[in-house]
């Protein structure tokens, strides 16, 4: 029979005897009380059978105590299943994107869909009753994430905080970030701050935390922090004299990458672009700004130094030769000349002339000269401007000529004092110079 809420009592078995089993078999000889427990369990007195016949209450219930399960799993995750009265052997069933074992209730969380799902348990009883029960489960997928600071590499100049870009899918929000020492990091926003942080490169760590049954998710990337370059230009030897013709090298300290850097300067200097050497022989008189650039580089932007420099001009300077301006002259063998060095000297000239020899003294600006054979003369001092300068002139030597042989071929060779027209016969010979002969007979008292 059954008992309604109303208190409408019908018959569920209306066989007679004694007999176990369902309520389609089941046999009662004189029914004379019932009762029922907690369970929902019915116990009926038999009167006729002698009997306290029980009717099991069914009862199930089933439970996947892992969900949410994250679809990273790929082994099937079992079901929990309790119950009273005969609650197993029944079904499970779900939706097609869920793997699921009809018999046993597994679930496959690495070959099902993400989504939510209701599992259903059935089951009957030998009465012929039907049972079902429902659980909820859930199949996530694991989040991916990325992070990228997209200003690395970073200078050191910068006070600002630099933020992270972080991109992903599923629950990859709430992470924390971290990284190695010397770089300054929020941990919970990611921002870094350059100028509080050490040079050098790093490797950044974003941690996401377990969720949804899926475990941490970490992701990485690496910047780069770089210290601005300094840098100090000098040319030790300015000012220059412009009678200078060798390279001079500019001398160069910094820190950083300071030394892939490039020299410049204001027109009419000769400057060495890569080495900074400059060249005050091949440069213009007047007053220079160099300039060493080293370029935009690790996010720091370009750092100048300068140095000045001064090119001194050569003032004009000359030698007289017996009071005439020349860079030559020619005196015969035996004899000599003034010369006279003509220019801007400073208080202390320090004249040397060169070569020492045959001269009056090689000291002085006024020495005389007497060579014998043709010779360069230089004479090197310091000018005005404190620089060492030269000048030259060229000696040439006239050589003695050659007068030859004379000989009398007269048969007169006395003469008196007032002869007149005597002829006297003279043979000359190898003679290469008549003028010079003529000079030398003049003289002659014959």
């Amino acid at each position: 029979m059954t008992i309604t809420a109303s208190g409408i009592v019908t018959n569920f078995s209306s066989y007679t005897g004694y007999l176990d089993g369902n309520l389609s078999s089941a046999k009662f000889n004189t029914v004379s009380g019932i009762a029922i427990n907690a369970n929902g369990d019915l116990y009926i007195a038999d009167y006729g059978n002698q009997k306290i016949r029980k009717i099991t209450n069914l009862t199930a219930n089933i439970n996947y105590t892992g969900s949410p399960f994250c679809k990273t799993l790929s082994t099937p995750q079992p079901v929990t299943l309790m119950g009273s009265g005969v609650y197993s052997g029944g079904t499970f069933s779900s939706t097609t994107d869920l793997t699921l074992n009809s018999s046993t209730g597994a679930i496959t969380p690495s070959t099902s869909t993400a989504g939510g799902y209701n599992i259903t348990y059935t089951t009957s009883t030998n009465s012929g009753c039907v049972y079902t029960a429902t659980t909820h489960v859930d199949i996530t997928t694991s989040p991916t994430v990325s992070i990228n600071y997209s200003g690395s590499p970073f200078c050191k100049s910068l006070v600002s905080a630099q933020p992270v870009t972080i991109n992903g899918t599923n629950a990859y929000y709430g992470g924390t970030f971290s990284s190695t020492s010397g770089l300054s990091i929020d941990s919970l926003t990611g921002m870094i701050n350059p100028s509080t942080s050490n040079a050098g490169t790093y490797t950044i760590t974003y941690s996401t935390p377990a969720s949804w049954g899926c475990s941490a998710v970490i992701a990485t990337t690496q910047i780069t922090i770089t210290a601005l370059s300094t840098a100090n230009i000098n040319y030790n030897g300015s000012p220059y004299c412009k009678s200078i013709s060798t390279p001079q090298s500019v001398t160069l300290t910094g820190t950083g990458s300071y030394t892939t850097g490039t020299f410049s300067s204001n027109a009419g200097l000769t400057i060495n672009t890569t080495t900074g050497a400059i060249t005050p022989s091949t440069s213009t008189s007047g007053n220079y700004t160099a300039t060493y650039t080293i370029p935009a580089n690790g996010g720091c932007s370009a750092v100048l130094a300068t140095s000045q420099i001064v090119i001194l001009s050569v003032p004009t300077v000359s030698i007289s030769a017996d009071g005439t301006i020349a860079t030559s002259i020619s005196i015969n063998n035996g004899n000599a000349v003034q010369l006279q060095l003509n220019g801007s000297l400073s208080a202390t000239p320090n004249i040397q002339w060169t070569p020492s020899t045959s001269i009056s003294s090689s000291s002085i600006s006024n020495p005389i000269v007497y060579p014998n054979a043709t010779t360069t003369y230089t004479a090197s001092f310091t000018n005005s401007n404190g620089c060492q300068q030269s000048t030259s002139i060229i000696v040439n030597i006239n050589p003695i000529p050659t007068i030859g042989n004379i000989s009398l071929t007269s048969t007169n060779t006395t003469i008196g004092l007032f002869d007149t027209n005597l002829t006297v016969d003279v043979q000359l010979s190898n003679v290469t110079n008549l003028y010079s002969l003529y000079m030398k007979l003049k003289g002659n008292a014959a």
